[in-house]
């Protein structure tokens, strides 16, 4: 099993999904017995969730190379 901070410093990243299969059991594992881990580990899925959720698609034919392909037609520089 798991220790505790082992865990709780993949917590983020296993809410992101960026660790492997074995890691993310581990970390769940952990999670049943701790609520405090169970707690964050909850409330990282729910930023990341929102995250995922946050982004518009882009217009068709939107690039980062040319704003004019976005239909932008002044750009201010600093």
């Amino acid at each position: 099993m798991m220790s505790h901070d082992e865990a709780s410093e993949l917590l983020a990243v296993a809410a992101l999904h960026a660790v492997d299969a074995e890691t993310l059991a581990a970390i769940e594992e952990h999670a049943t017995t701790c609520p405090r881990c169970q707690s964050e580990l909850d409330s990282y899925r729910a930023v990341a969730a929102a995250i995922g959720n946050s982004v518009e698609e882009l217009p068709e034919g939107c690039g980062r190379i040319s704003p004019a392909n976005c239909g932008i037609t002044k750009v201010n520089r600093r």
